[in-house]
């Protein structure tokens, strides 16, 4: 194997306290000039009482390794909500159509990020607002996003993210419901599910180092959320061979599976197949590419 079991277990650990502190410090960037650029300008669209401020992707989840120690984080207006709302409910009448623009909640804290950082390390990505790195900071992608809930009834909802795309793409995700499902995930599995995903990205960014063939478009979320399928009782931790079994017993669940229907780690959303943007297929030949590339 091309991996020793000692190897395996240096990629279970999580990025080190430097890197660690780094993107700590990228947070409390972010949060300090959406608050900083509110009192300079009094822009309503910027006062701090109606955003939330938190983490999300593979740094929320503890899933990120060296070579992807950069942060997201996701900037929501609180004061507007998008949902979905099940045939035969409708809201209260206690709401009403918001004149708010998401453009224009964007801009703002585009805005913000620059009088902080400077013009010329914030950029404008399709989906995200990037700040570049310096010594003291990772790089960050900041996602604007109203509330959107995804309601049971005209009362229970469970709580996600909206957001526009510079390409019009309307995005809904759920990380929050990630996160929790995946450290209860965590916690039945004594741990060893976020040490696999780790070993499996860092298998993936090797590859694609070594530039193996296979799509080199192959993402870190959907390895994590295929490993959140694995069934938690197939997950060996005894043995002196953990790691190395478990890799390729999950290589090989993956790919005599039908992963169709199979859902994100938040339960909801499709991981495959229309609307999802992904292709089983696709990953289907990454894993038999990984398969070739560990065993040689």
């Amino acid at each position: 194997m091309k991996y020793t079991e000692e190897q395996l277990e240096k990629f279970t650990k999580p990025i080190s306290e430097t890197e660690e502190q780094r993107c700590e410090n990228m947070i409390k960037m972010v949060k300090d000039a959406i608050r900083s650029y509110y009192f300079i300008t009094n822009n309503p669209l910027l006062k701090p009482d109606n955003y939330e401020i938190f983490l999300q992707g593979s740094y929320a989840n503890n899933t990120n390794v060296k070579q992807n120690s950069d942060v997201d984080i996701c900037v929501v207006y609180k004061n507007v909500f998008r949902y979905e709302m099940p045939i035969g409910y409708k809201l209260g009448d206690g709401y009403s159509d918001s004149k708010v623009s998401y453009k224009d909640v964007r801009s703002s804290v585009k805005n913000a990020l620059i009088n902080k950082f400077g013009i010329y390390r914030v950029e404008d990505k399709n989906k995200a607002i990037r700040i570049l790195s310096n010594t003291y900071t990772v790089d960050a992608d900041v996602v604007v996003a109203f509330q959107y809930r995804f309601y049971k009834d005209d009362t229970y909802y469970k709580e996600g993210i909206s957001y526009d795309a510079l390409d019009g793409t309307r995005i809904i995700n759920y990380p929050k419901i990630h996160i929790e499902n995946g450290i209860k995930k965590n916690n039945d599995t004594n741990h060893m599910y976020k040490k696999m995903v780790r070993i499996f990205k860092k298998i993936m960014y090797d590859m694609q180092d070594e530039r193996v063939a296979f799509n080199q478009n192959a993402k870190g979320f959907v390895i994590e959320c295929m490993c959140y399928r694995y069934p938690n009782n197939k997950f060996l931790h005894y043995l002196d061979t953990k790691y190395t079994d478990n890799l390729n017993n999950m290589i090989d669940y993956f790919l005599n599976s039908s992963m169709s229907d199979w859902l994100e780690a938040n339960e909801i959303k499709q991981l495959f197949g229309i609307g999802s943007g992904r292709n089983e297929s696709d990953y289907r030949n990454f894993l038999m590419s990984m398969k070739r590339y560990v065993n040689g």
